[in-house]
């Protein structure tokens, strides 16, 4: 078994790094079609220090989907882009299905 010197730029025997940089951060969300939201988040970062032309990027994007009053849908696809952990994007693709009904109001106690 080997042993990594670094994990993510983390050092052996170490639970921290430290870094000083720039961040961004934009946000936007918006109605695709009736029933259809989009939200995308992106994130980019640079370090000052080390290697300042080298950017962090971490996207997402989320489709919401309302099929009816009892089904949702959502679609979350991520791609991040670390050079302090692998060379390359790292994907993660999500694709959930909700189900929903009502079982009506609850009786009230009276007094």
């Amino acid at each position: 078994m080997t042993t990594h010197h670094f994990f993510g730029g983390v050092e052996a025997n170490k639970t921290a790094r430290w870094e000083v940089g720039a961040s961004f951060r934009g946000y936007t969300k918006f109605e695709v079609a009736k029933n259809i939201q989009m939200e995308n988040v992106i994130s980019l970062y640079s370090d000052y220090l080390a290697d300042p032309e080298n950017i962090d990027i971490d996207y997402n994007l989320n489709l919401f989907l309302k099929v009816n009053k009892y089904i949702s849908g959502n679609f979350e696809f991520q791609a991040i882009y670390d050079d302090n952990t692998t060379r390359g994007f790292q994907i993660r693709q999500v694709i959930g299905l909700g189900f929903k009904y009502d079982l009506g109001e609850r009786p009230t106690k009276k007094a």
